[in-house]
């Protein structure tokens, strides 16, 4: 049987992230981020990060976390201290997903309004924003090896290039885009 520890917090939480082995990261329906010591179940640091809900939390390189909001906004944070390095006006409406690209210093959001975006962590820089026809949810699936992958065929691929990362979006049509980044 599986046992399991329970974090109580006092608000909805709809975005999660988990951090490290000990640390977690929590975003709530009123824009509040929490960060969480898993070991002794205790809240770190609270604060009013966005105006509006929480939707998504990513972690890249374990020394920043980005959040994205119901306020069309995303902010960068620094860790451990959650001290606000960058707040972006990332998207026409809402931030509906955030993810990492392990090893990486970006990361990609997406949003309600139908596109996908990178962003550059340092800087806070909007990178390349693309179209998701549609698509709101978007995974990174890291270092996969060409060879394994069934859209092979459908993208044009760098023959020379062994490892990439591909962005998949689910889309609200049935569909699932696939991108090489």
């Amino acid at each position: 049987s599986l046992a399991a520890d329970c974090l109580m917090t006092q608000y909805k939480v709809t975005a999660l992230a988990v951090v490290d082995e000990k640390k977690l990261a929590t975003g709530t329906d009123n824009g509040i981020l929490e960060y969480w010591n898993t070991s002794s179940k205790m809240i770190i640091q609270r604060l009013q990060a966005h105006t509006q809900a929480i939707k998504g939390i990513a972690v890249i390189n374990s020394k920043t976390l980005a959040t994205g909001s119901k306020a069309k906004t995303i902010k960068i944070f620094s860790l451990p201290n959650l001290f606000c390095l960058h707040t972006i006006n990332a998207h026409t409406e809402m931030v509906t997903a955030l993810a990492s690209v392990p090893g990486k210093d970006y990361f990609l959001s997406g949003g309600q309004d139908n596109y996908w975006k990178i962003w550059d962590v340092k800087e806070g820089k909007n990178l390349l924003s693309k179209s998701s026809n549609g698509a709101q949810t978007i995974y990174v699936v890291q270092d996969y090896i060409k060879d394994k992958i069934l859209w092979e065929k459908k993208i044009n691929l760098d023959k020379e290039k062994k490892e990439n990362s591909i962005v998949v979006a689910i889309g609200g049509k049935r569909e699932i885009y696939v991108w090489l980044v």
